[in-house]
C-alpha cells in the first residue's frame, strides 16, 4: 500500500516539475526579448543561471547564460559592484566548461568563454592575469568549424584585445593599432550590419587620432536601419546608440 503510495505521489509530482522548469525557461526567454533594458536582461541572467543549475545536460541554457552575461555586464555596462560581476562571470565559465568537458568541439561553448574570460579579465584589471592560452585555443576551436561565426567574432576578439592591451604589452608582442582595424574590417566583410564590429572600429580610428575615419563608421551606425539585421535589433541599436554619443562628443 504505501509503496502505491509513494508512486502515486511521483505521478502527481512530476508534472508540476516540469511545468515549474517550462515556466522558468519562459520567463527567461521573455526576460531576455525585453533585453533593452538592462534590469530584464539581469533577470535572464539569473533566471538562465537557475535552469543551468538544475540540469547538468542543459547546454542551451548554458549558452544563453553566457551570452545575457555578457550582453548585460559588458555591452550594456550594469550598474553591479566588481564582487558581483566577478561571481556571475565565474559562474558562466564554470558553466561554459561543463559543456566543454563533455563537448569539446562545442562551437558557441568556446565562442563565449573567451568573450566572457576576457570580460572577467577587464572587471578584474588588465594586469590580474589574461589566459591568454584558452583564448588561443578557443579562437582555434571556433575558426576550425567557423571562422565567420557571430559576425567575425575571431576577428573581432583578437581586434579587441590588441585594442584593450596597454601600450608597453602591445610594443612588447608587436601588437599595433593598425593590427586592429585590419581585423575588424575583416569581420565587418562577414556581415557589414552588425554594427557592434563598425562601432569598434571607429572607436580605434578615434585612438589613433583618425579622426575622419572614425565619424564615418559611427554615421555608418546611425544611419543603418534598425531592422537591418532583424536577429540583432537590441545590439544594433545600443551601437547606433553609443555611436550617436561618440558623434555628439566629437563635436564639442
Amino acid at each position: 500500500m504505501k509503496k502505491w503510495c509513494f508512486v502515486s505521489l511521483i505521478m502527481v509530482l512530476l508534472p508540476l516539475t516540469c511545468n515549474a522548469e517550462d515556466n522558468l525557461k519562459a520567463r527567461a526567454e521573455a526576460a531576455w526579448a525585453a533585453r533593452e533594458d538592462v534590469s530584464q536582461a539581469l533577470i535572464a541572467v539569473d533566471l538562465y543561471k537557475q535552469l543551468a543549475a538544475k540540469d547538468s545536460d542543459d547546454f542551451e541554457s548554458r549558452i544563453c547564460l553566457a551570452r545575457a552575461a555578457y550582453w548585460a555586464l559588458e555591452e550594456q555596462r550594469a550598474d553591479l559592484d566588481k564582487k558581483k560581476k566577478i561571481e556571475i562571470y565565474e559562474n558562466v565559465i564554470k558553466r561554459l566548461n561543463e559543456i566543454l568537458a563533455k563537448d569539446e568541439d562545442n562551437v558557441e561553448a568556446w565562442y563565449w568563454l573567451i568573450w566572457d574570460m576576457g570580460a572577467l579579465t577587464m572587471v578584474k584589471g588588465v594586469f590580474s592575469g589574461w589566459n591568454l592560452r584558452e583564448g588561443i585555443v578557443g579562437t582555434i576551436m571556433v575558426s576550425k568549424t567557423d571562422v565567420n561565426f557571430h559576425y567575425g567574432g575571431v576577428y573581432r576578439y583578437w581586434g579587441r584585445v590588441i585594442y584593450e592591451t596597454p601600450g608597453i604589452i602591445g610594443r612588447f608582442l608587436s601588437f599595433n593599432n593598425e593590427d586592429s582595424v585590419w581585423l575588424y574590417k575583416k569581420a565587418i566583410v562577414i556581415d557589414t550590419r552588425y554594427l557592434r564590429n563598425h562601432f569598434y572600429l571607429a572607436e580605434t580610428y578615434e585612438k589613433m587620432g583618425w579622426k575622419n575615419e572614425a565619424i564615418k563608421e559611427y554615421e555608418f551606425c546611425v544611419n543603418l536601419p534598425d531592422d537591418a539585421l532583424p536577429s540583432m535589433v537590441p545590439e544594433n541599436r545600443l551601437y547606433k546608440r553609443l555611436s550617436r554619443e561618440r558623434l555628439e562628443d566629437m563635436k564639442k
